[in-house]
């Protein structure tokens, strides 16, 4: 989805149409992150149609399979949020916030991966990732909400005062 709105996020930026960047960002924020929580909560439905394509004869493992997916999949909708947004910044032309963004995706884990285990053991291996992306998540939704109200006022009034020339 991401890779698909790149190119109309880039046109439009570059026709200096705000309101058509942030209305493609919005179709492909809905549907990723509808998306990723339609497939959360038919995981966490219908676990043993996952697990059992693995392993079904072990029920120790297909128990422990079950548990570590809905720890380590509860934030799957924020993988898709947080690709989109790094795309529509590059879209953007500002290479410098999708870096952060990719970057921060991997070096906020570290942490994570670091201290969780030691005070959650096993379940805070499968925590790490959708924790870092809630904490990922809440510090680039302030930074894509502001760049795209900036975006869709100054990109509407600059094509607005190119028209009235």
């Amino acid at each position: 989805m991401a890779n698909g709105a790149q190119p109309l996020l880039s046109y439009f930026f570059g026709a200096k149409q705000g309101d058509k960047v942030a209305a493609v960002l919005a179709i492909a924020l809905k549907v990723v992150v509808c998306l990723g929580v339609t497939v959360v909560i038919g995981l966490n439905l219908f676990p043993e149609a996952v697990v059992s394509l693995f392993s079904r004869q072990d029920q120790a493992l297909f128990d422990a399979t079950t548990h570590a997916m809905r720890l380590h999949l509860f934030a799957l909708a924020l993988d898709g949020f947080i690709f989109v947004t790094s795309v529509y910044f590059m879209s953007v032309n500002q290479g410098g916030k999708a870096l952060l963004v990719s970057a921060g995706n991997i070096l906020i884990q570290l942490p994570f991966l670091y201290f969780l285990p030691q005070w959650l053991g096993l379940d805070g291996i499968w925590l790490s990732v959708p924790l870092s992306n809630v904490v990922l998540s809440m510090v680039i939704i302030p930074m894509l909400w502001a760049d795209v109200r900036n975006k869709q006022q100054g990109l509407t009034h600059s094509s607005m005062e190119s028209v009235s020339r």
